[in-house]
């Protein structure tokens, strides 16, 4: 196990033991981590280091069983998934997941991904000295989580959980594609030229959606079920959604082409409803998506390709702690 314990003899019994995740294999990590110890010299500390995709979960567990409450991430909206599912993960079997002890920790962020684009919505500190301020006065959010079941890359039933944003149909090809794209350049630039692209190629899928008092069944370029308002490097397309209310924002965005992507994308950076009749928002704690014409939909959870519909997805209200 890659940890390195950087301790402090005085410390008030007040003061949070605090774990920070940090991915080796980004640049000024090193930096990021002399930071750390300088701001936060009077806490009591460990660092756990990510050398490749998934092992998050695993550190976290680690983290966990010696003792420590605050688990903080630096990174994006992935590496939050990671650190969601590893919380989770720690106190779960295969009978049930034990909210009281999971309740017992609080997950922060130091926000260096690319879009950074749950930070937005949960409004966290965007600095190391903002993130202190927050622990000691302990200021906390407790927000929704979703619950996604569909079948993983293999075609094997597999369930998530998720913070931000799920959807079906152009995002999941879209992402599906940022895996296999040469990284030549920014991730953001990337992802922006993968939209365009998969805009002439992608054939919109027929899917029915249902979510209580709410159906649908047509073509759709893309459906998201959301918890945060933003995805996709700062696009504001769930407008109305809400981190504490118990719902999430089901935005169905119908048989729509790239001159509509192109002419109201002012309006989705500023996170504006969208008046278009190929454009539909409801919310519901839960909802399920299947395909009607038989292909494979993919889904994208937190800017990842994860699998395939069937997705099932509920709400689960008020579960975990963020500094905020």
């Amino acid at each position: 196990m890659n940890i390195e314990e950087y301790k402090v003899s005085s410390l008030h019994l007040n003061m949070a033991d605090i774990a920070f995740f940090i991915n080796k294999n980004i640049k000024k990590w090193e930096k990021t981590v002399f930071d750390i110890k300088e701001v936060f010299s009077d806490f009591n500390i460990g660092f756990f280091y990510t050398e490749y995709s998934g092992h998050l979960p695993d550190l976290v567990q680690s983290a966990i069983q010696q003792g420590y409450h605050s688990l903080i991430v630096s990174g994006g909206d992935g590496s939050i998934n990671e650190l969601l599912n590893g919380l989770i993960g720690a106190y779960s079997d295969s009978s049930r997941t034990d909210w009281d002890k999971i309740a017992e920790h609080t997950l922060g962020i130091i926000p260096s991904g690319t879009g950074n684009d749950f930070c937005k919505s949960l409004k966290c500190p965007m600095d190391l000295t903002g993130l202190k301020e927050k622990i000691n006065q302990q200021k906390r959010k407790l927000i929704d989580i979703g619950l996604a079941e569909f079948k993983d890359k293999n075609q094997l039933d597999s369930k998530r959980y998720y913070v931000n944003i799920t959807d079906v149909g152009m995002g999941g090809d879209v992402v599906a594609k940022l895996e296999k794209e040469r990284k030549v350049l920014p991730k953001a630039l990337r992802y922006q030229t993968v939209i365009l692209k998969t805009f002439f190629t992608y054939q919109k899928s027929q899917v029915k959606i249902t979510s209580g008092d709410f159906s649908f069944e047509g073509k759709i370029m893309n459906v998201v079920v959301a918890n945060g308002k933003y995805f996709g490097n700062g696009l504001g397309v769930a407008p109305t959604a809400e981190l504490q209310d118990g719902l999430m924002d089901i935005v169905v965005l119908g048989d729509l082409g790239i001159w509509d992507y192109l002419t109201h994308l002012g309006q989705v950076k500023n996170c504006e409803v969208l008046n278009h009749r190929h454009v539909k928002y409801h919310k519901s704690k839960e909802v399920v998506i299947t395909s009607s014409d038989n292909r494979q939909l993919p889904v994208d959870m937190d800017g990842e390709f994860i699998g395939y519909a069937p997705l099932k997805i509920i709400n689960l209200s008020q579960r975990i702690y963020f500094y905020s």
